[in-house]
């Protein structure tokens, strides 16, 4: 008598191979590793099983993506992080960070050391600007003269910029005082 189990996936019938052990049998959920691969898509995207790395074929990798694109991912803020990007892949916002670099003389301003890994800080934090002016497409973003004010920028080495009060929106580090 062949013995067969329902994919849990799928709900396909499938039968024990012949050189399948009696224990791996038992566990078995899924017909295919193609199924097991989409469960295990999902259970990352909801939180479970973090930290196991797949090997997808294509088409699991498809779902993969609508599962956490958009609104679905968990880092989702209605769009913002899609039009900070934007913003941030503009020629405008570009040539401001190389203006505020070259004011600064390619120079950190916390300590004073030249060259290395520089980053430019806005003083007045960049989402402040972004929500207060109700930004919402590069076309708004462009018209913002705050956004673009170079007296709003400080070139900052990598180690600095983590110290001030709105990097990566921590709360204020008197430390630093920026």
């Amino acid at each position: 008598m062949k013995e067969n189990k329902k994919c849990i996936e799928c709900n396909k019938k499938f039968y024990k191979k012949s050189s399948e052990s009696k224990k791996y049998w038992n566990t078995r959920k899924y017909c295919s590793m193609k199924c097991q691969h989409i469960k295990t898509s999902q259970n990352l995207v909801h939180g479970i099983n973090k930290g196991k790395k797949l090997n997808l074929s294509e088409e699991g990798l498809a779902k993969r993506r609508l599962l956490v694109s958009g609104s679905n991912n968990y880092f989702w803020e209605g769009g913002k992080s899609n039009l900070r990007r934007q913003i941030i892949n503009l020629f405008e916002y570009r040539q401001w960070r190389s203006d505020v670099y070259h004011r600064d003389d390619f120079t950190c301003q916390k300590c004073n050391i030249k060259g290395g890994k520089l980053e430019c800080h806005h003083i007045k934090a960049y989402s402040k600007i972004i929500s207060e002016y109700d930004i919402k497409s590069t076309k708004e973003a462009l018209t913002c003269d705050e956004l673009w004010d170079i007296n709003n920028g400080l070139t900052l080495c990598k180690d600095c910029h983590k110290l001030t009060d709105n990097y990566a929106n921590k709360s204020k580090n008197p430390e630093l005082g920026l």
